[in-house]
């Protein structure tokens, strides 16, 4: 999701975007000092903000000169 935005949620059934926010809200809430829940409550706000921010979906590649445009 990091890298294909947009592109990426369109391959990702939206269940498992779901799935991934009542995570997220979940862990969110937890207070805990176990190390591996942290860690996992960190893992899931990163996604949550990958996948929340405004669409990347409006270029095209210029497979020829080797270049993604940007569209207006």
């Amino acid at each position: 999701m990091q890298s294909a935005d947009e592109l990426a949620k369109k391959d990702i059934p939206e269940s498992r975007l779901l799935q991934f926010k009542i995570l997220h809200k979940h862990f969110e809430k937890l207070n805990t000092e176990d190390d591996f829940l942290n860690q996992l409550k960190t893992f899931f706000r990163v996604l949550s903000k990958l996948s929340s921010g405004d669409p990347t979906d409006h270029f095209e590649i210029d497979f020829k000169k080797g270049m993604i445009l940007k569209l207006k």
